[in-house]
């Protein structure tokens, strides 16, 4: 006799909805400053806005490619941070580093901040300063910059930013300054499940010339985890010229998460260097203003992932008045399961005639479990411009290796002068060499 069929049913699996993520942070945590009613109303509402904002999620265009499943908001808190000596010591190696002649000097961690500044600056005019201090006593420059941002917040992200920041650094240089030495900031996070939510404003007059070293760094024998939320917003004048070195080196328990705009004015000129060595996950915005005629912007980058590291970088070109150019190369190196991903978009107003945009993305990819992603884009709404873009993701060419191997140079080194090249042309737009060199270092370190 023939054995029956058996039919087996299978339960269809509930559906299980996770709770959505959430931050602890409560309004006890926002500060308002008694003496500026502007400041306290933008706060409010920045906080308004948190209360309402979702976390991002992959159905987002941004964070399609950036998932925070991992990421775990209630364990972090604003909480003074908890250096010792031994922390403190190989901080300070960088903070007293006097090979590098500065205008000025500002250090700041969640529990304090160190200021110097050279009489040559005070004398010219030009302020300095932590952003609580700025807030009793220069709270003009703070209302100045908040009453030139959009007051809707883009993410949940960039309305911590503004209702949160428990610090951040004020640079003001007057009309007809030109400082020849660079001034120095310095943020530093220690993790240890604590947020570390910074602003860093700045004002150029007309007619000015500085630059800027800024640094985020955190020892890396740190192994909890934390977290720092940021936001950069540089105002630069007419006539004035503005050189931006962002080097960020968190430790690889640091999730990181930034937006970032310079505006450019008429006849102005911007250059803009960005390196991201460290964090677990980074998710930045990076945004160039070209709102003056005949206004300029170059923008370089450099990443380089390892181990588990996810690098997101979001850049934006807008080119927002007639007879402005914008040149961006972004360059990237991965290696085990790291991840890096470039997003990139030139965007031409209407009315912007004779815009001349230009972005490339390079990638140097060191092992098979990397990946990469490359995401150029064109927006334009006028005629008679010049806009390309441009990308590609390769391996070290063997070629390159068997050279130098027949050279009698070993298979690790030739890698490493080989990723040394590749990277050289943005660091030695670096001019400073103990600066430029220690990233170097860091660089190879990851080699």
């Amino acid at each position: 006799m023939a054995n029956s069929p058996t039919i087996v049913v299978r339960k269809k699996p509930e559906q299980r909805e996770d709770k959505p993520k959430k931050f602890v942070f409560g309004k006890e945590s926002v500060y308002f400053p008694p003496n500026s009613s502007l400041i306290a109303d933008f706060r409010q509402s920045a906080f308004d806005q948190y209360q309402q904002m979702q976390f991002p999620n992959q159905s987002e265009e941004a964070w399609r490619r950036t998932p925070l499943t991992k990421f775990n908001p209630d364990i972090f808190g604003i909480k003074p941070s908890n250096f010792n000596g031994k922390v403190y010591k190989a901080i300070g190696k960088i903070v007293n580093d006097e090979r590098v002649e500065k205008s000025g000097q500002l250090v700041v961690d969640s529990n304090s901040t160190r200021v110097m500044v050279r009489d040559e600056l005070q004398q010219k005019g030009v302020i300095l300063t932590d952003l609580r201090n700025a807030e009793r006593e220069f709270p003009h420059l703070v209302e100045r910059v908040i009453a030139a941002l959009n007051p809707a917040s883009n993410d949940i992200f960039m309305a911590m930013a503004r209702a949160f920041a428990q610090n951040g650094v004020i640079l003001y240089i007057p009309k007809g300054v030109r400082l020849d030495n660079p001034i120095h900031t310095l943020f530093i996070h220690d993790g240890g499940n604590s947020a570390f939510i910074t602003n860093l404003y700045i004002i150029l007059e007309e007619d000015t010339s500085a630059s800027l070293i800024h640094e985020m760094l955190s020892p890396p024998e740190i192994k909890t985890e934390g977290l720092h939320i940021g936001e950069i917003f540089i105002m630069v004048g007419e006539r004035a010229n503005f050189t931006f070195y962002e080097l960020q080196n968190w430790a690889e328990s640091i999730w990181n998460f930034t937006h970032e705009k310079i505006i450019a004015k008429e006849n102005s000129s911007v250059e803009w260097v960005i390196n991201g060595l460290g964090s677990k996950l980074t998710k930045s915005f990076i945004n160039l203003d070209l709102v003056g005629k005949n206004s300029a912007g170059k923008v370089s980058g450099i990443t380089f992932s390892h181990h588990q590291q996810h690098l997101d970088y979001d850049t934006q070109q807008n080119h927002l008045a007639m007879q402005t150019q914008s040149d961006l190369i972004f360059k990237s190196g991965l290696k085990d399961e790291s991840r890096t991903i470039w997003q990139g978009m030139i965007f031409v107003a209407p009315g912007a005639l004779k815009t001349d945009g230009y972005q490339l993305n390079r990638n140097l990819v060191l092992s098979q479990n990397a990946r990469v992603d490359s995401i150029p884009g064109l927006e334009i709404l006028a005629d008679d411009v010049r806009c390309s873009h441009g990308m590609s993701v390769s391996t070290v060419d063997s070629e390159q290796i068997f050279y130098l191997k027949s050279r009698g140079i070993p298979q690790d080194e030739a890698n490493r002068m080989i990723v040394e090249g590749f990277f050289d042309p943005i660091l030695q737009k670096i001019p400073y060499p103990p600066i430029r060199n220690r990233f170097k270092s860091y660089l190879i370190n990851k080699l």
